[in-house]
């Protein structure tokens, strides 16, 4: 219990070093790349002051929203490995408890994966909850807290580095930037979700289908059919019932097929039933 709790720690641990890494990138890309960090206000548009950068800025912008719903899309079968782990270390006595506390832990990490970065900044970063005083600025810019050795200290969690950006950056532009955090994980990651969970296995299956109906035996036709089948493997099939990485090298049929009479099918059916019940 105490090695599976820990598990789940360093669980958050390294979300939280992902998603600050992730809050940096955009931040740089915003007030050092694209130099708003150089006027005065701080612009808004990631395509910088005039659009200088245009339309690279904007096209970033989209591909870290992709990156952070792509994100969510690994580490959630991840929280539902430790909710299966921590269900299977208490002792239940029948499958629908222990199912329910699988899935309970699994629905509280991926809650807590979705809105943890997002509270941090809505509570900390964001709000003003201090008078605004210009004597307390320092001679820095923000564009000075982009630094190398801020940098890696963000990278590395350290809360320092915001605290500079939050201290030159006036109240509605941290606003707006919070809000430009959402899109990626509440807009732009159900539409990732679709594409991965529906229109992605669908058409890897199609593929693989037709993969067994080739006959060319070129190295084009080999490569194409092994792609077909890693594609299947990831987002198809079950990895233990078609035989694992043996399929993927040898392709369908997955196992030795044998004439099963039909009573002896029956009644194993009924046996593995009742073993799983």
């Amino acid at each position: 219990v105490v090695l599976c709790l820990a598990a789940i720690w360093l669980f958050f641990l390294f979300l939280k070093h992902v998603f600050m890494a992730f809050v940096c990138f955009v931040m740089y890309i915003y007030y050092y790349w694209a130099g708003c960090g150089d006027v005065d206000p701080p612009c808004t548009s990631p395509d910088g002051p005039n659009n200088r950068i245009a339309p690279w800025g904007t096209i970033v912008e989209i591909c870290c929203d992709i990156v952070l719903a792509i994100l969510f899309e690994i580490f959630t079968p991840t929280a539902h490995a430790l909710g299966n782990w921590f269900s299977r270390l208490g002792n239940h006595k029948y499958w629908e408890t222990r199912q329910f506390a699988a899935e309970a832990v699994t629905l509280v990490l991926a809650s807590l994966e979705r809105v943890s970065f997002l509270l941090i900044l809505a509570t900390v970063f964001s709000p003003q909850w201090d008078p605004y005083d210009e004597q307390s600025l320092t001679s820095q810019t923000l564009y000075d807290c982009f630094q190398a050795n801020d940098v890696l200290q963000m990278l590395a969690g350290d809360n320092a580095p915001f605290a500079c950006i939050r201290q030159h950056l006036p109240y509605k532009d941290r606003l707006h930037f919070f809000t430009r955090l959402v899109k990626g994980p509440f807009m732009v990651a159900p539409f990732v979700g679709i594409l991965v969970k529906i229109i992605v296995p669908m058409l890897a299956e199609r593929f693989e289908m037709c993969s067994r109906r080739l006959n060319c035996l070129g190295r084009c036709c080999a490569v194409l059919r092994g792609l077909c089948r890693i594609l299947s493997f990831i987002f198809v099939f079950d990895g233990a019932a078609v035989g694992g990485l043996s399929f993927v090298l040898k392709g369908w049929p997955y196992a030795g097929v044998a004439v099963v009479d039909p009573q002896e099918a029956r009644a194993l059916e009924t046996e593995e039933g009742f073993a799983g019940s």
